[in-house]
């Protein structure tokens, strides 16, 4: 089962390649999927005078879009050739900060200077002799008072 939102994906190709008119270079399973699993419900206004890029928000409708493009419409192989690599470049970019996000050392190592930087430095000065008995003294005469009043 297609979720909600794949579906309103195919309805939103499917209206900006027929507006288009991309739509007859596809071949006749892709237009029939996209027919037969667009959400009938989603209203998709897509306007030629304003710029692709501001009128798709679903992420899943570009991505949809850019892979019909690289394997049906786009005629030119330089063209074709230079935005694979593109893709494949945008993949190892993705997967090195996906690695550095989420390797072992360096999550530890966050966390390791977020607790450093988090607690703050207690200094506990440990009193000399003198100082004790001399607290020790006055507390003797202290209680001394309070027993006779």
């Amino acid at each position: 089962m297609i979720s909600a939102q794949m579906k309103n994906t195919y309805t939103e190709v499917y209206v900006i390649l027929k507006k288009l008119n991309l739509i007859s270079k596809l071949p006749d399973t892709i237009i029939d999927l996209l027919l037969q699993e667009k959400n009938s419900k989603h209203s998709f206004d897509f306007n030629l005078e304003d710029p692709l890029y501001e009128q798709i928000e679903n992420v899943d409708t570009i991505s949809l879009i850019s892979y019909l493009y690289v394997k049906y419409l786009c005629e030119d192989s330089e063209e074709k050739q230079w935005l694979i690599s593109k893709y494949k470049e945008n993949e190892v970019k993705h997967q090195q900060n996906l690695q550095e996000k989420y390797d072992v050392e360096n999550i530890f190592k966050s966390r390791i200077s977020e607790s450093v930087q988090q607690a703050p430095i207690i200094v506990h000065k440990e009193r000399n002799i003198f100082q004790r008995f001399f607290d020790r003294f006055i507390s003797f005469f202290k209680k001394k008072k309070n027993y006779r009043s």
